[in-house]
Order: structure tokens, then sequence, then C-alpha cells
């Protein structure tokens, strides 16, 4: 049966060489269906510096006007996506800025990804626009992912990617009561989503309401996740049909430990396609 891979990370600043060379890669090496997620991704080594418009999305595009090709022929994570062969390895940059000079605004907030689909192909990438937009400081994106060609390659689950607000857990609950309010309407009929990032909502230690609904379910460690905020990483997964119940979550490096210098664990989720 293939599986979903999906890493995911707060680097805590631009690293994705890091990112490709010692968690990535090896998961591509294996033949499996990939996406890797970053979260506070820095600016992207593709994009040239200069002026970005915020919330968009910028795929390694070699044709673009702002492809910053000296560095991506340098870059080991822009040559990791360029390498893969049958050219299936696509990478997108979601900066959280107004320019690579731009101050007071968060650079390091950016969001990345990279995707090597290997039995599916990619669909659309977009943002995420919340009937009350007033909830969120920072996007939440969506990936889609496609079945074969021969089973139609129509839609078949959704990856969100968030980034919720620091330091107040009442307000990232919130937003995530409102992304989970709205999924069976935002997603193709019958398919599923799995919710993956950077919650800000410790599920150890903080007294906040974590309440799920039917058809959800939480893809968890028990272990904190980053140096000093407990368990903030983890995986949503909306799964109404409970097609998907043998997915999983692990750690792949802890915080500050090996080759990972952030303050955030290296997370994997593994899905079972059907």
């Amino acid at each position: 049966m293939p599986t979903l891979n999906l890493l995911v990370w707060n680097s805590q600043g631009g690293k994705w060489p890091v990112f490709w060379t010692n968690y990535f890669q090896p998961v591509v090496a294996t033949g499996q269906d990939a996406m890797g997620l970053l979260v506070e991704a820095g600016w992207a080594p593709w994009v040239a510096p200069g002026n970005v418009v915020e919330d968009s999305v910028y795929p390694r595009d070699t044709s673009a006007s702002w492809f910053n090709k000296t560095v991506d022929q340098t870059d080991a994570f822009c040559q990791g996506v360029a390498g893969v062969p049958n050219r299936r390895g696509s990478a997108y940059w979601v900066p959280w800025v107004k320019n690579f000079w731009a101050q007071r605004v968060n650079t390091r907030c950016s969001m990345g990804a990279v995707m090597v689909p290997v039995t599916r192909s990619v669909g659309d990438v977009w943002r995420f626009v919340s009937p009350d937009p007033r909830l969120y400081l920072r996007s939440i994106f969506r990936f889609g992912l496609n079945k074969p060609t021969g089973q139609g390659g129509a839609a078949e689950f959704s990856v969100f990617l968030v980034h919720l607000v620091s330091g107040n857990p009442r307000k990232a609950q919130d937003q995530m009561d409102n992304l989970i309010s709205v999924m069976s309407k935002i997603i193709q009929q019958g398919t599923a989503a799995i919710v993956v990032g950077d919650f800000n909502i410790d599920i150890i230690y903080q007294a906040v309401p974590f309440q799920l609904p039917p058809g959800w379910n939480l893809l968890r460690t028990d272990e904190p996740t980053q140096q000093s905020g407990g368990e903030l990483d983890y995986a949503l997964l909306y799964d109404p049909t409970n097609a998907y119940r043998g997915a999983t979550a692990t750690v792949v490096e802890g915080y500050k430990s090996g080759n990972n210098q952030s303050d955030h664990s290296v997370m994997r989720y593994t899905v079972p396609l059907t």
C-alpha cells in the first residue's frame, strides 16, 4: 500500500539545505510519496532579493523573473529538487514579508514546501481565507494531492500547513476551531485532510480546551516537541470515513540535537493511501 510521508519542521529560520540533506532526501530515496513542509522557513533560496507579495505562492520556477539562478545552482535544497528523477520534484515558498530587507516584519515566519509525489500528483497550492480573517495573524496554506490518472486524477487528500498565533493559546484554539468548523465545506465531499505545523497550543501542560468533533483524530507523540513550549507540533486528521486509521506521528530528530539546531523537533506523519 502506498504511503504519504509528511516531514514537517519549524526550522526557526532559513535551513533549507539542512532540511533536504538530513531529513527529506532520505525519505525521497525510499521511493515513497513525500511532502516536506517548513514553518519559519526564512527566505527561499530560489527567489532573488527584492519586492515580493506577502502571502502569495512562489514556486521554484526557473522561467520566473524573480528566479535566483546563481543561488539555485549552489544550494543543496534547490539542487536536490532539481535532481529528482522525471522532474517529479517541486518546491514552493509563501512569504510573510514585504521584501528582502523588510523591517518591522518577521521575515523568518514565511512558509516553505517541497513535493515529490510518486503514486499521486500534486494538486493546487493556495491560501485558505477564513470567513473571519481577523482570527489569523499568519496565513494557512493548503496543498492538494490527486489520485493517479488511472483513477480519474481527482482530488483525494488535502494538507493544511498552519503557524498559529504565538503566546496566546486561547486565540490559537479559536483559529483551529474555525478551520475545523469549515473543513467539510472547503474540501471535496468524501475526501480527507490533515492539518500540520506549529499549533502553539501545548497539549501536555496547558489547560486549553482541545476537543475534536467526530471524524477528527489527533496524531501526536506524547512528548515535548519544542524547547520551552511543550508539545506544540502534531497533526489533526480529518477522516470522516475512517479510511486513514493507520496514520502515525513520530519525531525524526528532537529539538537542539544532532543536525537539528531549531527549538522545534522534526516531525514525520505517515498516512496510508487507499
